[in-house]
């Protein structure tokens, strides 16, 4: 699918609360998990309840513009700070789709974009994957995300990178869903048994 682009998603007061929030939350280090390997950023959190709840109100607006009845997977958060990086990777079953969402930075008026595309052994433009190794990559998109905006894309279908964050810290929101008639339908919850819950992967 071609990713599809929203300006402004969520209405600014919303965006201000998740931006604030996440940065209080993280400066007092409660209740956040280790970034398990499949970033290099500075904090990862999945299923943290605000933002699951911001998955499931965002449910409608996705399936309008995909055209698809969805259910939401999980959400995942991410705290970059400067010189982590997204390495180059393919999602897995339970994120059939993605919505990256910027909910802020310092400097806020500064982009950090995502990448996307495929290898190429014939490109001479390099990234690491997750296990640290150069892969040669062609770039079909470049997404230039600040505070508010968001990309919907295929997480399966193409791979997708950041490089390092010339920020001191930039917060994105990643919210997942699968087809409801598709083959990944069984990943509703990614698994669980309602939103919030632990992850049982």
């Amino acid at each position: 699918m071609k990713p599809i682009v929203f300006e402004s998603f969520l209405p600014e007061q919303i965006v201000s609360v998740l931006y604030n929030y996440m940065i209080l939350k993280g400066a007092n280090h409660r209740d956040w998990t280790n970034d398990p390997g499949s970033t290099k950023s500075l904090i990862g959190y999945y299923g943290d309840t605000l933002m699951e709840t911001i998955l499931d109100m965002s449910t409608s607006v996705v399936a309008q513009a995909l055209n698809k009845k969805l259910w939401p997977s999980y959400s995942y958060v991410r705290v970059y700070d400067k010189d982590s990086y997204l390495p180059v990777h393919i999602d897995r079953e339970g994120s059939e789709f993605v919505l990256c969402l910027g909910l802020g930075g310092s400097p806020n008026d500064k982009s950090y974009p995502i990448y996307i595309g495929e290898i190429d052994e014939s490109q001479d433009y390099v990234y690491y994957d997750t296990k640290n190794k150069e892969v040669p990559l062609k770039i079909e998109s470049k997404f230039e995300m600040v505070q508010n905006n968001a990309i919907l894309f295929s997480g399966q279908e193409k791979v997708h990178w950041r490089t390092k964050c010339q920020h001191d810290h930039f917060i994105s929101l990643f919210m997942f869903y699968v087809d409801q008639d598709g083959k990944h339908a069984d990943q509703k919850y990614d698994g669980r048994t309602n939103l919030g819950a632990p992850s049982v992967k």
